[in-house]
C-alpha cells in the first residue's frame, strides 16, 4: 500500500527521479549529435554502429529508451497512487489542474523547478547543446525532451499555460534563445506560497473569509446568483456611490456559488504594460479560481483594451463584475445588466441598525433610524463604530438613539459649502412659543418622518403615491414670529441638520443656471440627510405668470423644475412666507403642511418674555414681564433683541439688567419700524424714559 505524501517537497522527490531519467538519456542523445562515432545505450540494451549513428542522426528525434520508459511509468504511476492516499495539499497537482497543464507540462514544470532549487540540475543544463546559462533551459530543449519535437504542441502550449509559469520573450524566433525562467509566482507557489495573493492592482476575496450578513436587496443578489451559476458570457455594472455595497453584493453572491472573486483596480492595472497585465490576471484568476470585479470603473477611458482583456476572461471566468461610481459605457458585444445601488432599502438599513455590536439602548428604534436616514450601508457601519467607540471609551454600556443621532449629523459636515448655511440652534419644542393647534402641527409633521416607514413600507402606502415621499414644511406669517427657530426645533427633533439656502446664490440670469443650481442642492442634502430650509420663498416659489416674453417663460421653467424636484425628493424641506398669497398654487397642493405663524397675543408675549432670558443672566430687578406683555405688540423676534440689546447696556456699565434698560432697548427697537414710544405709554415707568 502507498504512503500518503505528507508534504509537497516528498512529491518533488519522487518526480526527482523521472526527470534524471530524462535527463541522462538527453544527454546520452546530445553525445550522440555531437560525435559520429559508436554509441551505446546507458544501459546497455542496443549497441550501433557508426552507420545507425550516422542513420539515427539524420532524424534526431529524442525518445526514452524502453529501460528508461518502464522506469518513468513506474514511478509516475507510484506517484498516482499516492496522491490519491494524500489528504495534505500538493501545489504541483492542484496548480496542473487549475491552469489545465498535461503530463508533458508538467514534467517541464517540475524540470524548471528543480533546476531553481537543485544546483546539480543547474549544471546538468549547462551541458546541453546551445543551453542558456544554468539554471534555466531553453525552449528548444524543453520542445526536444518533452513534446517529442512535435512543434504544433508546443505552440498550443505557448497559447495556452506556458505564457502563465514561464517568463521568457515570445518575440524571439529561434527557440534556442528562448530562455524558460520559471515566475517568480508560480515558483513560490510551488513552494508553499498560498493560492490567494494580493497585488497592488487586485485583492482577493475568498469564500472563506469572515462576511457580515446581506441585508436587504434580495432581488439584486438572487439575479447575480443565477448569472454566476448560468456560464454565460456576461457583464454585470454595479453603479452606486461609495460605501452602497457593491463589492459587498458581489461577495455575498460570489459566496453563495462557493466562488472566490477578484477585486481588481482598473486604475492601477492599466499601469501595467498590457500583455504582462492580461498575463498576470489570467493567471491569477486561473490559480485563485476566481471570478473577476473590475472596481473604480468611472476612470475608465481605454475601451479598446477592457475589450481585449475581456475576450481572455470570458473563458475563465464568463462573469465579470464591474463597479462605477457613474453610469458606465462597456463594449456592447457581450450581454449586459446593470443596476444602480442608492441608500440601502429598508430592509437592508434596518438589518444593519439592529446588527449593532454594541447594545441599543432599548429606548432606541432601529426602524425609525432606518426610515428616516437615508444612509448607504458603508455610512451606516461607519456611523454604529464611531458610536460604538465613544461608548467605550466613556464607559456606557448601552448606545443611545440621542448619540446616533448627533454621529449622523455629522456626517453632513459642511456639504453644502457656500450655497447654504448651517443652522446650529439649541431649541427645542418648548422654546417655541405658537398656539396649541400650531405646535401640534409641527409635531405630526415630524411624525410624518419618523414613521414614514410604518405607513410607506410596512402598510404599502408607497405603491400607491405618483411621486416622493418626503416631508415638505410651508411656515407662513409676519416676520419675526419663530419660523427660522422652528425650521432649527424641527432639525434638532429630528437629529438632522438643518442648511438655510442662500437664494441669491441659486437665481441666475442665464437660461438654465438656476435649475442647475437647485438641483445640484438638493442632490447634496438627499446625499448627506439634510434639511434645506429656503427663508423668504416668494422668489423661488412664486406664481407663475401668463408668458408675455421670454423672461417670463424661463422663470416658469424654473418654477416648474423647481416643483418637480420637491416631488423627487425625499427629505425634509421647510420654506417660509410673509404672505400666503404669493406662493403658486402648485406648490401648495404639494406641500404637507402649511402652519400660520400668527403674531403673538399678549399671553403668548408673557411666556416669550419669561424664557427670553438664560438662566446664567444677571438681572438687578425683576421685570414687570405682564406689564411688558400688555403693553407692547411685539414679535418673538423683537422681544428677544430687546433683551440682548438691554444685556449689553447692562454689562458696559458692569451690572444687572434692569426695567430701564429693557424699556430703552423696546424704545429702539420699535423706532427701527417708525414708531415712537412716550411716556404716556408706559404708565407707572413713564419716568425711566425721557
Amino acid at each position: 500500500m502507498p504512503q500518503p505524501y505528507e508534504s509537497a517537497l516528498e512529491q518533488y522527490g519522487d518526480y526527482q527521479s523521472i526527470i534524471a531519467v530524462y535527463l541522462q538519456e538527453y544527454l546520452s542523445w546530445l553525445d550522440q549529435g555531437r560525435t559520429a562515432r559508436m554509441l551505446y545505450d546507458p544501459y546497455g540494451e542496443t549497441t550501433f554502429s557508426q552507420e545507425d549513428a550516422q542513420e539515427l542522426l539524420m532524424f534526431r528525434l529524442f525518445a526514452l529508451s524502453q529501460q528508461g520508459q518502464r522506469q518513468v511509468r513506474l514511478w509516475e504511476e507510484e506517484i498516482q497512487k499516492r496522491v490519491e492516499q494524500t489528504t495534505c495539499f500538493l501545489p504541483l497537482e492542484y496548480l496542473c489542474r487549475s491552469l489545465e497543464i498535461p503530463n508533458e507540462g508538467k514534467l517541464l514544470l517540475v524540470t524548471a523547478l528543480l533546476g531553481c532549487t537543485q544546483p546539480g540540475f543547474g549544471r546538468v543544463f549547462g551541458m546541453f547543446h546551445q543551453a542558456p546559462q544554468p539554471p534555466f533551459l531553453s525552449m528548444h530543449d524543453a520542445l526536444t525532451l518533452f513534446y517529442g519535437q512535435n512543434l504544433a504542441q508546443l505552440r498550443q502550449a505557448q497559447r495556452s499555460y506556458l505564457p502563465l509559469v514561464f517568463d521568457y520573450d515570445p518575440k524571439l524566433p529561434e527557440l534556442d534563445r528562448v530562455t524558460l525562467s520559471l515566475n517568480k509566482r508560480i515558483l513560490d507557489f510551488l513552494l508553499g506560497d498560498g493560492i490567494l495573493k494580493e497585488f497592488s492592482w487586485g485583492k482577493p476575496f475568498s469564500v472563506l473569509d469572515p462576511l457580515p450578513e446581506q441585508y436587504g436587496r434580495r432581488q439584486e443578489l438572487e439575479f447575480l446568483c443565477r448569472a454566476v451559476q448560468s456560464g454565460t458570457a456576461m457583464q454585470i455594472v454595479l453603479q452606486g456611490e461609495p460605501g452602497s455595497g457593491r463589492s459587498f453584493l458581489v461577495k455575498h453572491a460570489c459566496r453563495k456559488c462557493r466562488k472566490n472573486v477578484l477585486f481588481v483596480s482598473w486604475e492601477q492595472f492599466c499601469k501595467l504594460p498590457q500583455q504582462e497585465g492580461k498575463k498576470q490576471l489570467l493567471r491569477e484568476l486561473r490559480l485563485q479560481q476566481a471570478l473577476c470585479c473590475f472596481t473604480g470603473m468611472e476612470v475608465c477611458s481605454d475601451l479598446p483594451r477592457l475589450e481585449e482583456v475581456e475576450q481572455e476572461i470570458f473563458p475563465v471566468a464568463p462573469v465579470i463584475f464591474f463597479t462605477s461610481e457613474s453610469p458606465l459605457t462597456l463594449p456592447t458585444q457581450f450581454v449586459q445588466h446593470s443596476f444602480h445601488l442608492g441608500d440601502g432599502d429598508f430592509a437592508c438599513s434596518l438589518g444593519l441598525w439592529s446588527a449593532s455590536g454594541f447594545p441599543l439602548d432599548p429606548q432606541a428604534d432601529p426602524a425609525q433610524l432606518a426610515g428616516k436616514y437615508q444612509l448607504t450601508p458603508g455610512q451606516i457601519c461607519r456611523v454604529l463604530q464611531s458610536c460604538e467607540n465613544q461608548c467605550r471609551l466613556q464607559g456606557k454600556a448601552f448606545l443611545s438613539q440621542g448619540e446616533i443621532e448627533r454621529a449622523c449629523m455629522d456626517l453632513a459636515g459642511d456639504c453644502m459649502g457656500d450655497r447654504a448655511v448651517r443652522l446650529n440652534t439649541g431649541y427645542t419644542m418648548e422654546d417655541l412659543i405658537l398656539p396649541p393647534e400650531e405646535k401640534q402641527q409641527i409635531q405630526e409633521g415630524m411624525d410624518h418622518l419618523r414613521y414614514r416607514h410604518v405607513v410607506y413600507d410596512q402598510w404599502g402606502f408607497q405603491n400607491k403615491l405618483s411621486y416622493g415621499g418626503g416631508l415638505s414644511m410651508l411656515f407662513e406669517g409676519p416676520p419675526g414670529t419663530g419660523k427660522t427657530m422652528a425650521a432649527s426645533i424641527v432639525g434638532n427633533e429630528l437629529g438632522l441638520s438643518v442648511f438655510k439656502v442662500d437664494i441669491s446664490k441659486m437665481m441666475s440670469k442665464y437660461i438654465g443656471e438656476t435649475e442647475k443650481s437647485l438641483g445640484e442642492v438638493f442632490d447634496i442634502a438627499a446625499k448627506n440627510n439634510a434639511v434645506l430650509f429656503f427663508d423668504e420663498t416668494d422668489a423661488l416659489f412664486g406664481k407663475r405668470s401668463d408668458i408675455k416674453d421670454s423672461h417670463d417663460k424661463y422663470a416658469n421653467i424654473e418654477t416648474s423644475y423647481l416643483l418637480q424636484k420637491m416631488e423627487e425628493f425625499q427629505g425634509v424641506v421647510i420654506m417660509t412666507t410673509n404672505l400666503l398669497s404669493n406662493i403658486d398654487q402648485a406648490f401648495l397642493r404639494r406641500i404637507s403642511y402649511i402652519i400660520h405663524f400668527p403674531f403673538p397675543d399678549a399671553s403668548q408675549r408673557l411666556q416669550l418674555w419669561k424664557s427670553v432670558f438664560p438662566k446664567q443672566a444677571r438681572l438687578d430687578e425683576t421685570p414687570d414681564y405682564p406689564f411688558l406683555a400688555e403693553t407692547f405688540e411685539m414679535t418673538g423676534a423683537m422681544i428677544k433683541n430687546s433683551a440682548v440689546s438691554a444685556a449689553f447696556l447692562a454689562a458696559a456699565q458692569h451690572r444687572g439688567v434692569t426695567m430701564k434698560d429693557l424699556l430703552y432697548a423696546i424704545q429702539k427697537q420699535f423706532s427701527k419700524h417708525g414708531k415712537t414710544i412716550n411716556a404716556k405709554e408706559l404708565g407707572p415707568y413713564g419716568m425711566l424714559i425721557r
